[in-house]
């Protein structure tokens, strides 16, 4: 008896972890007044949306943006592109999901989907595609914010450990 309490209680979290699912967010939001734009990479929890659009934000689930060819292979990869006047500049901002193999059943095929974002300014690249991870293996950090001000030259870019962008 004691041991079957003991599995009923090693099960809880299990079964909390399951009803919770995580998806990873790729996004931008254009602030005219501050002349900033922001790009986010974050993870959520609860019920998959698809796209959004909260308080300024517009936002993909990663995983939507790539079919799949069969069971075991990634087809296609979809990227979306938004544009953003800041000030007399017109930003385009480029978003797409990284897969780390395009054989989900190869090394790092199921691991957790990265992302990828590319900015230009009237035009000019002003940051290539950059991929924002996570990487595989996943000792790197996680690139989880890309910020351009309209007054600045170089935009600033934050980062997190692995661990902490699952956390």
């Amino acid at each position: 008896m004691r041991a079957l309490i003991f599995l009923i209680c090693l099960s809880i979290p299990l079964v909390s972890w399951a009803d919770d699912p995580e998806y990873e967010l790729i996004g931008y939001r254009c602030d005219a007044a501050g002349a900033r734009l922001t790009i986010a990479f974050k993870t959520v929890k609860g019920v998959d949306e698809g796209r959004r659009e909260i308080d300024g934000w517009k936002m993909w689930n990663v995983g939507d943006l790539v079919s799949m060819k069969d069971d075991d292979h990634i087809g296609n990869l979809r990227t979306v592109e938004g544009t953003c006047l800041l000030g007399k500049a017109n930003y385009t901002v480029q978003l797409g999901p990284e897969p780390q193999n395009m054989n989900i059943q190869g090394h790092c095929g199921a691991a957790d989907l990265a992302a990828w974002v590319a900015v230009l300014r009237d035009g000019r690249q002003i940051l290539p595609r950059t991929e924002l991870g996570p990487t595989c293996p996943s000792q790197a950090r996680v690139t989880t914010e890309v910020v351009f001000d309209a007054r600045a030259t170089e935009p600033t870019i934050k980062t997190v450990d692995y661990d902490e962008f699952y956390r």
